[in-house]
């Protein structure tokens, strides 16, 4: 059923488009977590995972899923992403449970089946549209990291470039690209850079790593922790 909670964790439906703990991210905000007491404690670094939902990746791939979700939790740090069990997804949630880290799973109702919701996370949050799912995993992340991936994955990234060159967020954005996967977004981004379209130089947008552990390094560098 899929009300049931998995182990050691829960299930829940989302009720609004914004969690109520929500982290806000507006400029005045991230000013404001800059001025908390060193005393007060901090939560573990939250960092959401966007990749491939295929079973069809290659072996290699997998791998280098594996090896994100088990650095993960060899860190301490939590993850969020989009709840399925399949694909880069399902292998990256699975070795960062294997590994003793927190997982939260947000996925909407239409892709419970689709998807294969993975419900033996800590958190399944099933919510009603791809926009409230987009939302939840926002809220809840303080920094962004990027597998190779479809359209989703893309569109995924994308749209967090866009709302870190507007200033709507200044959390990190790391692409791990271990076999030149994204070296065609790379190129383009550049010519857009090249040709001045960019509000900001392509490399304050995002941080491009080749390993697994230049990538986490990446994130834990770039990030502001907010207190409990």
């Amino acid at each position: 059923h899929h009300d049931d909670p998995g182990r050691d964790g829960c299930h829940r439906r989302a009720t609004t488009s914004r969690s109520a703990s929500g982290r806000d991210r507006s400029a005045a905000s991230i000013g404001a977590v800059t001025a908390t007491s060193s005393t007060e404690p901090t939560a573990p670094l939250s960092v959401c995972v966007y990749c491939s939902s295929s079973d069809d990746v290659s072996h290699d791939l997998r791998a280098l899923a594996e090896a994100v979700g088990t650095g993960l939790a060899r860190r301490g740090w939590a993850m969020v992403y989009g709840g399925g069990a399949v694909g880069l997804m399902g292998v990256t949630a699975r070795a960062a449970l294997a590994g003793g880290a927190r997982v939260t799973g947000v996925i909407p109702d239409k892709l419970v089946d689709r998807e294969v919701a993975l419900h033996d996370i800590s958190e399944l949050i099933r919510t009603r549209t791809m926009r409230e799912r987009k939302q939840l995993m926002d809220d809840r992340s303080d920094a962004f990291l990027i597998l190779p991936g479809g359209i989703g994955t893309l569109e995924e990234l994308i749209e967090m470039m866009s709302l870190r060159q507007l200033g709507y967020h200044d959390r990190p954005i790391v692409v791990l690209d271990a076999d030149g996967f994204w070296a065609p977004l790379r190129r383009l981004l550049q010519a857009m850079d090249d040709r001045r379209m960019l509000h900001q130089p392509m490399h304050r947008l995002w941080t491009y790593a080749h390993d697994v552990d230049a990538a986490l390094d990446a994130l834990g560098n770039g990030t502001i922790r907010r207190s409990r």
